[in-house]
């Protein structure tokens, strides 16, 4: 029987690993380089992963996330502070608020995208992971499913209509109180 705290790292360690992109993009839009970023999202995980106690897992992670990463995007801050161009740390809240609140919905509509392939036949999902996620171009799905290029290239098309429409649905219903 496992252990009730490794338990809990797990799924501390799941919710962590789930946010990573969008920790990521949140402070690539506080800190000036994508290497800084990284080296901030390393601090923010750091701290994460030492605060993980502290962590209510009854609550939404990302708010409490983020939090971790505005205070590491604030340290960084304080240990540049002999560049020339330095934010001010009035304008980097402000950033990080209006960040925080668009990487959450970008977070969402993944979220929702994920709900929404769920609902499509798999041979789909199949045709539109050959297109999107190997980069297949739309000729060559059309010789490797056998058919016209015309075809696959409108099926993509309604396809691209039913997730956008499925996602505003979802995300919709998800923001109603």
């Amino acid at each position: 029987m496992p252990d009730p705290t490794e338990a809990q790292n797990e799924q501390f360690v799941a919710r962590m690993t789930a946010a990573q992109p969008g920790l990521f993009a949140f402070v690539l839009t506080l800190a000036p380089h994508a290497a800084d970023a990284r080296d901030i999202l390393s601090e923010t995980n750091l701290a994460l992963w030492k605060k993980r106690s502290e962590y209510d897992s009854t609550l939404d992670f990302w708010p409490w996330a983020c939090r971790f990463a505005r205070l590491q995007v604030l340290a960084f801050r304080k240990r540049q502070q002999r560049d020339r161009l330095v934010l001010t740390d009035e304008v980097v809240s402000l950033v990080a608020a209006r960040s925080e609140t668009a990487a959450r919905a970008g977070h969402d509509s993944l979220g929702a995208l994920e709900s929404c392939l769920g609902e499509l036949e798999e041979s789909r999902v199949h045709i539109l992971r050959r297109r999107y996620t190997d980069g297949l171009s739309v000729a060559q799905i059309a010789d490797e499913f056998e058919k016209t290029a015309g075809s696959v290239a409108d099926l993509l098309y309604r396809l691209r209509l039913r997730l956008a429409s499925c996602i505003e649905r979802k995300l919709a219903t998800e923001a109603r109180p």
